[in-house]
């Protein structure tokens, strides 16, 4: 087993069970990103939206996203070059934009959390 096929088993564990995220999506639910939360009970319109990991031609694997992260997600893979989006891909490019998609996944939430933690920063300065 090489370490992309590790890496293919990972993916494939975080993500589990496409229904499971459909139905959280139909019912409302969570940014995988920012930690957006729509309540099922209280929402009229479902706000979570599914991004493509890898891009649409790349994979059929989803995660839930709010619209801002989404766009932002989406920003990203519009820069990615041609060639990379194609239907035909080796499975290597394939695999290699799948790990592109999950990096900038976490680079957003990277940025995301630091942001949270330089406002919690300035709110303990204030108290002091």
């Amino acid at each position: 087993m090489t370490a992309i096929d590790d890496h293919s088993n990972e993916i494939q564990g975080r993500i589990k069970d496409k229904h499971w995220i459909e139905e959280l999506i139909e019912k409302g639910g969570c940014c995988w990103v920012c930690g957006y939360y729509e309540d099922p009970r209280i929402i009229r319109d479902k706000i979570i939206e599914l991004h493509h990991i890898a891009g649409k031609t790349n994979s059929k694997i989803m995660i839930p996203v709010c619209p801002t992260c989404h766009a932002k997600l989406s920003l990203s893979q519009s820069s990615w070059p041609e060639d990379w989006t194609l239907k035909d891909n080796d499975p290597k490019v394939k695999q290699a934009m799948m790990l592109r998609g999950l990096s900038e996944l976490d680079k957003l939430k990277s940025f995301i959390e630091r942001e949270l933690s330089e406002s919690l920063l300035l709110e303990a300065k204030e108290h002091e």
